[in-house]
């Protein structure tokens, strides 16, 4: 009969402890999903400079999320996508990534110039 408050205690504890350490996952993304996957490699085969169109890009990609018309004549355009994933064990620790691209496209006379794409990881 002694052993019976022990068992008692731990069939009781053991869910809540297994709950307790269950892992908790989100993802959140912002921006243009078009974004999503993109390489400098494939950029080159989209983008194709003096050819590819504003039309053209905004049909592969949408709107921009900043366009600016320069003095000269040019005008650059700047697509970002940011992902996080978070992954919380509550009470141990919670753990946070995020990906950033950014697609920064400048256009003369309605054609690409030129472009670069920037990627940002950052794993906590």
């Amino acid at each position: 009969m002694k052993n019976t408050p022990n068992k008692f205690f731990l069939i009781l504890a053991l869910p809540i402890f297994a709950f307790a350490l269950a892992a908790c996952s989100t993802t959140s993304t912002a921006g243009s999903p078009a974004l999503k996957g993109e390489t400098n490699a494939k950029l080159q085969t989209q983008l194709i400079k003096g050819k590819t169109t504003e039309a053209q890009t905004r049909k592969l990609f949408g709107d921009p999320a900043n366009v600016v018309q320069h003095s000269d004549g040019t005008t650059t355009w700047d697509y970002v996508y940011s992902e996080t994933h978070t992954r919380a064990i509550p009470y141990v620790s919670n753990k946070v990534s995020t990906d950033n691209l950014q697609l920064h496209i400048t256009f003369d006379k309605d054609v690409v110039e030129n472009y670069t794409l920037s990627q940002q990881k950052n794993h906590n």
